[in-house]
């Protein structure tokens, strides 16, 4: 059993996930692990801010309570939102290059560089805000 271990390895969240008939493919650690934790009849907690836990035979208890944890959350929280902006711009690619077929080209890829002139300027103050975050570190 994974039980005793502090932390699981990716792969091995995978191979219990479809051990239990899970779909792996495309979930996050945390959202894996959620649908291990329901389908073994615990609570979906894992890692969500809970100080405590009175799932003692979850195999992710101590990983989740321990201190160090909470470190790495808030990275993969903005990980998890950068990501999520990352196919919003390529959605919104593809919507702008679906209205290039039905309108003028021009007007369309006068309106595909206003928007990424949009996008380069929020990830330029979204890079300025982390900066001054950091250096406070």
């Amino acid at each position: 059993m994974l039980r005793g271990k502090n932390s699981m390895e990716c792969k091995e969240i995978r191979e219990k996930a479809e051990a239990l008939g899970l779909n792996s493919e495309k979930k996050s650690k945390r959202d894996l692990i959620h649908a291990i934790q329901l389908s073994e009849g615990n609570v979906p907690c894992f890692r969500t801010k809970t100080d405590f836990c009175d799932q003692t035979h979850c195999c992710w208890r101590d990983d989740c309570l321990s201190p160090h944890w909470r470190e790495g959350a808030l990275l993969e929280e903005v990980k998890t939102e950068l990501e999520g902006l990352i196919q919003t711009f390529a959605d919104l690619k593809a919507t702008t290059n679906k209205l290039a077929k039905k309108k003028k080209k021009n007007t369309s890829k006068q309106a595909w560089k206003k928007t990424q002139k949009n996008i380069e300027s929020s990830w330029k103050e979204i890079g300025k805000a982390l900066q001054k975050l950091t250096a406070r570190f």
